[in-house]
């Protein structure tokens, strides 16, 4: 078959024509190659510099110049490179995967693993098991408060630096049951030489004692400082291997300062002395005899009045609030209310005003208590139980010279508390305040103080109260009419608690 031949073409075309004759076309596309090539290189750039240096905005910023161009944007992120704060050779460099953050630490201070075992190592006679190793530098600093690991943290470097049997007989009570008499050989308790039942092992030197001795021991340690009872023993005691084979005796109680020392504070019932775990309530019930205790002061759980209220010797006092050398193991109740009015504070204040906590002062009121406490008990009727009375702090702000009179004589209520009632009021009558301190710090600009209140919202209103017959009518109890304002109907849901003095950055 004979091929097809193509038309005949006097004017064949030149391969570089084009070129030729359209010179300034190829010019202009390389041209905006170029420019788009290196306006693309720019903005990644400006993109990698942005996320190297947590600036947040200009990433959002960057990201989005990239997104508007076309529809799919691919990032790669590349390995970055860091510095162990308390490695000794400085010029080291490690990959971030390599690097464990402090668990709790306002610095974000970092370490590489090597640095953790040896910190561990070395502190080890001092905390055990227990997980009270600090962030390396800020205890180096004096920076009290800080966590360097979390359990299971702590659980692996253990491991890796004494092995995985000698952890889990740390971590968990084991008790030794005395070999039978066919066999060879049995195992004496190291303190009376004698075999006995059940052994403990007691110490770092891996010394077993039966329950006989170790009895005695405790019985008899006075104040003197946790050591193995075993005669020219140097070994540490194994901390939670005695916590946990005491766990449901009220031995562990007569020991409880010494391990405080060893930086376990452990909470006991104050009717039977049994080791209790808290609640997330504010009171939890002992397993073993039924008590309930109050979670912030270990007394028996008191509905409705402050731990204060059993503690002070005056019916009104202002107690200037401590701080805490060790935020995460306060020594005494008033430390512990410190942190109670530095968290409500702290936690609920917007960023954005720029304040934070400074210091704090109890208000200690009894007549105010009692009458808290009896609308308490009240309002749980009125609302179907008592955990249905919602009880919150709230925040209010007045000139400092009204603070006194607040204090002492509690909250009053236009038109019911001999003050003449104000028509017009924006959001009926009742008692202003907020569920935040970011409202009130809007107000009167000249003091930095602001007043802490335990208050009881209970049931909610769907309306603002412009009668003052209808305020205490039992059904409603308050009415939050926007934001953060919560409107309450009678003084008696309200206790000053703490006076908060704020700085501003």
């Amino acid at each position: 078959m004979p091929l097809i031949q193509q038309p005949y073409n006097p004017n064949p075309p030149r391969p570089f024509a084009a070129q030729s004759q359209f010179p300034n076309q190829g010019a202009l596309f390389s041209q905006k190659y170029r420019e788009t090539t290196t306006k693309k290189t720019t903005e990644s750039k400006n993109l990698e510099n942005a996320i190297n240096n947590s600036e947040i905005m200009n990433v959002k910023k960057y990201l989005q110049t990239f997104i508007r161009k076309r529809p799919t944007v691919k990032i790669t992120l590349a390995a970055i490179l860091m510095k162990c704060d308390s490695h000794q050779d400085m010029t080291k460099n490690f990959n971030q995967t390599q690097l464990t953050w402090s668990n709790l630490c306002n610095f974000g201070h970092k370490y590489c693993l090597v640095c953790i075992k040896n910190y561990v190592q070395s502190m080890f006679p001092t905390f055990n098991v227990y997980n009270g190793y600090e962030c390396i530098v800020c205890s180096y600093n004096n920076h009290r408060g800080t966590l360097l690991l979390t359990n299971d943290q702590l659980t692996y470097v253990l491991t890796n630096i004494y092995g995985p049997e000698y952890v889990k007989d740390l971590l968990s009570y084991r008790s030794i049951t005395r070999p039978s008499d066919d066999m060879l050989v049995q195992i004496p308790c190291s303190k009376c030489n004698q075999a006995k039942d059940n052994l403990i092992t007691l110490c770092t030197s891996n010394h077993k004692i039966c329950l006989d001795c170790i009895n005695n021991w405790l019985n008899n340690i006075g104040t003197n400082q946790l050591s193995c009872p075993t005669q020219g023993c140097s070994g540490y005691i194994n901390t939670q291997v005695l916590i946990k084979a005491y766990q449901n005796s009220d031995l562990i109680f007569k020991i409880k300062d010494q391990l405080f020392n060893f930086g376990i504070e452990l909470n006991f019932c104050f009717n039977c002395n049994r080791i209790v775990t808290l609640s997330n309530d504010s009171k939890t019930d002992c397993q073993n005899c039924g008590k309930s205790m109050c979670n912030n002061c270990g007394r028996e759980a008191h509905f409705g009045l402050t731990c204060f209220y059993f503690v002070s010797q005056q019916e009104y006092e202002v107690i200037d609030l401590p701080a805490p050398a060790d935020p995460i193991r306060p020594k005494s109740l008033l430390e512990q209310e410190y942190l109670n009015a530095k968290y409500a504070f702290d936690n609920f204040v917007n960023p954005a005003q720029g304040c934070k906590f400074n210091k704090a002062r109890l208000i200690v009121n009894k007549a105010l208590e009692k009458r808290y406490s009896e609308k308490k008990k009240k309002m749980a009727n009125e609302c179907g139980g008592p955990d249905k009375v919602n009880e919150i702090y709230i925040w209010h702000r007045s000139r400092y010279e009204h603070y006194d009179a607040i204090m002492k004589e509690g909250f009053k209520v236009d038109g019911v508390d001999g003050i003449p009632a104000i028509q017009k009021k924006p959001y009926g009558y009742g008692i202003y305040s907020a569920s935040t301190p970011n409202t009130p710090i809007g107000y009167i600009y000249h003091t930095k103080w602001i007043l802490a209140c335990l208050a009881l919202k209970g049931n909610k209103s769907y309306a603002a109260k412009e009668d003052i017959y209808t305020l205490n009518d039992g059904k409603t109890h308050s009415y939050e009419p926007w934001n953060d304002w919560v409107v309450f109907f009678t003084k008696e849901q309200l206790l000053p608690r703490f006076l908060v003095e704020y700085k501003s950055d």
